[in-house]
């Protein structure tokens, strides 16, 4: 599902969407063991939100959409590769 701003207002809101990807973790401190190191894993993301553009590439969610005057807030454009599942709501 793909809500452009210009299809939402007050009388035609856009319907959420749920999307659901895996973003790198890492440990940013000076020395950390082998062991830790080895345990480390991509964590598991869920981002809520109106999908303002979407290409064969990425996505763009906007967790925050101000319909008066066509402004967004919270932005992330996530990359496909990483993205496991897009549920519209």
């Amino acid at each position: 599902m793909s809500c452009l701003i210009g299809t939402c207002n007050r009388s035609s809101p856009c319907r959420c969407s749920l999307v659901r990807w895996t973003d790198i973790n890492s440990y940013d401190g000076s020395w950390i063991g082998l062991d830790d190191a080895k345990s480390l894993k991509p964590a598991p993301m869920e981002t809520l939100g109106w999908i303002i553009k979407e290409t064969e590439d990425y996505i763009v969610i906007a967790s925050t959409l101000d319909m008066n005057d066509e402004i967004v807030g919270n932005v992330n454009a996530i990359p496909r590769a990483v993205i496991s599942e897009v549920v519209a709501g």
